[in-house]
């Protein structure tokens, strides 16, 4: 789950009073949330084009389905009606009732269903977003707070910040509400005197360096820190070049299958239609 970004960065407060002679740390903290913002935001540009190229298409191929399906039942009836009026003119007999007819009919209203529940998710897509529930971007952002994580204790804890201050200053930074939480839990953890983390957690693998550094006995080092910061930013571009690359290529290839099968749709049923037309017909 996402929270959202305060306005007020207590950690470059917190630097600021710290170092009021040494303006490096407050200096080098505002370059990094820079950074990480860019960052943040190629990613949320690169989501936006692909979500946009999905979504047009998928409303367009419903609008078009439901047109040429009313389209081509409005016509099929007036051919009809002559039929229907009086079947023997033509020599037939009245068959409005066909089985082809019906399962014609479910065709068309099973497409429809399926392009409206595409345009559905395209919908609850940006709340997703909002909630961190993406998958490839939701494990990005997370990597990008384990960045800051890093960024900040070092920052903090070699300015001689206490350290269950320093969890609760960063938390304050993050992006992620579970990220922020478990920060909250180890400093309230520290000062009833207990481990930053308890004897068994439960993390990811992309968390375990992490989780690795809080289980020492050690980890005021601020050194320590500088390394894990490094490790995850490392990650985090990494990750970021791959959204980048495989975004616009699933998007596209999305959007094309659901263009494809828009079109197959609207195709099939023209031709079942022509088809029990002329054979109406006797043609």
């Amino acid at each position: 789950m996402m929270a959202t970004h305060t306005q007020t960065d207590q950690v470059a407060d917190q630097l600021a009073l710290a170092c009021s002679s040494e303006r490096t740390a407050f200096l080098s903290w505002l370059t990094f949330c820079s950074e990480r913002e860019a960052l943040l935001r190629r990613a949320s540009l690169c989501a936006l084009a692909g979500w946009l190229v999905i979504t047009v298409i998928a409303v367009l191929s419903t609008l078009m389905v439901v047109y040429f399906h009313h389209a081509t039942q409005t016509t099929l009836d007036l051919f009809q009606q002559p039929l229907r009026i009086s079947p023997t003119l033509w020599g037939m007999t009245d068959n409005r009732h066909q089985p082809g007819d019906t399962a014609s009919f479910e065709q068309a209203w099973l497409s429809i269903a399926f392009l409206a529940t595409c345009c559905v998710i395209c919908v609850i897509l940006p709340l997703a977003w909002r909630w961190n529930w993406v998958p490839g971007f939701r494990n990005f952002r997370n990597t990008i707070d384990l960045t800051t994580i890093g960024n900040a204790m070092n920052r903090l804890l070699s300015l001689g910040v206490p350290y269950p201050t320093a969890f609760r200053v960063t938390a304050s930074t993050l992006h992620c509400v579970p990220q922020r939480q478990y920060l909250e839990e180890a400093a309230n953890r520290v000062e009833a005197g207990h481990p930053a983390i308890s004897e068994a957690p439960h993390c990811h693998a992309e968390s375990a360096l992490l989780i690795n550094l809080m289980s020492r006995s050690d980890t005021e080092t601020h050194h320590d820190w500088l390394v894990i910061a490094k490790h995850y930013e490392v990650s985090a571009q990494r990750k970021l070049s791959l959204l980048l690359g495989a975004t616009p290529v699933a998007s596209t290839i999305t959007a094309g299958l659901i263009l494809w099968f828009s079109l197959a749709t609207t195709l099939g049923s023209f031709w079942s239609t022509l088809y029990q037309f002329t054979s109406e017909l006797g043609l």
